[in-house]
C-alpha cells in the first residue's frame, strides 16, 4: 500500500510541478466546501453526490492508469471520462449516488478519526460496516440522516484541517491526546450550528413529493 501511495504522488508531483502550492489550494477548497456540506448538506444533496461521485470517479481513473504505466495523456482521458460518467450516475441514480456517497463519508470520516485513537486491524472493517449500515437508513430515513452525517462529517473536515495546516501551534502547545479533544470540540461546536440551520431552513422534499402524488 505504502508503495502504491509514493507511486500515486510521484506521478502527480510530474503532473503539478508545484505540489506545494497546489496543496494548500486544495485544502483551502477543501475547508470552503466542507463548511457548504455542514450548513448546506441537504438543501444542496443532487450538487453534493454530483461533487463525490466526480471525485471518486476522478480517483478511480487516476489510480487504474497510474497501476496500468498508460500515458500521462491517457490517464488524464480516463480520469475525465469516468469522473463525469460517475457524477452523471449520482445526478439521475439519485439513491444509488446518495448510497455511494454516505459509505464513502461515513467510512472516511469515522476511520480518518478512529485509527488514530485505535491501532487494531478490526477498525477498517467495523468502519467499513457501520458505513454501509448508514448507507442503507439514508435511503430511508433520507433528510434527518443526511443532516446529521453532512452536519458532524463536515465539522470534522474544517476543524482537522484547520488546526492540522493553518492552527499547527495549537498541535506544538499540546499533547495528541489534548489536541484531538480540541478538534473534536471545535467540530462538535459547528455540526451543531450546521444541524441547526439546516433543520430550520430546508423542508423534507421527499414528504413533499409523495404528498404531490395523493
Amino acid at each position: 500500500m505504502e508503495g502504491l501511495n509514493q507511486k500515486l504522488l510521484d506521478y502527480a508531483s510530474n503532473i503539478v510541478p508545484s505540489m506545494g502550492t497546489a496543496t494548500t489550494i486544495a485544502i483551502i477548497v477543501s475547508i470552503v466546501l466542507a463548511l457548504i456540506y455542514c450548513f448546506f448538506g441537504y438543501k444542496l444533496l443532487r450538487v453534493h453526490i454530483s461533487f463525490v461521485m466526480f471525485v471518486i470517479g476522478a480517483t478511480i481513473g487516476f489510480v487504474i492508469g497510474v497501476l496500468l504505466g498508460l500515458d500521462q495523456t491517457f490517464v488524464l482521458a480516463l480520469v475525465a471520462v469516468l469522473a463525469i460518467l460517475f457524477a452523471l450516475v449520482g445526478f439521475f441514480l439519485y439513491k444509488v449516488g446518495l448510497f455511494v456517497m454516505i459509505m464513502v463519508l461515513v467510512a472516511s470520516s469515522s476511520y480518518g478519526f478512529l485509527s488514530g485513537i485505535f491501532k487494531a486491524n478490526y477498525v477498517l472493517i467495523a468502519c467499513i460496516a457501520v458505513s454501509v449500515l448508514f448507507a442503507i437508513l439514508s435511503c430511508i430515513v433520507t433528510r434527518p440522516l443526511v443532516i446529521i452525517l453532512t452536519a458532524l462529517s463536515g465539522g470534522l473536515i474544517v476543524s482537522n484541517s484547520l488546526i492540522d495546516h493553518f492552527l499547527v501551534q495549537v498541535s506544538m502547545l499540546n499533547t495528541p491526546r489534548t489536541t484531538e479533544y480540541i478538534v473534536l470540540g471545535f467540530a462538535a461546536l459547528l455540526a451543531i450550528f450546521g444541524m441547526i440551520f439546516q433543520f430550520r431552513t430546508t423542508e423534507n422534499y421527499e414528504y413533499k413529493r409523495t404528498r404531490r402524488r395523493d
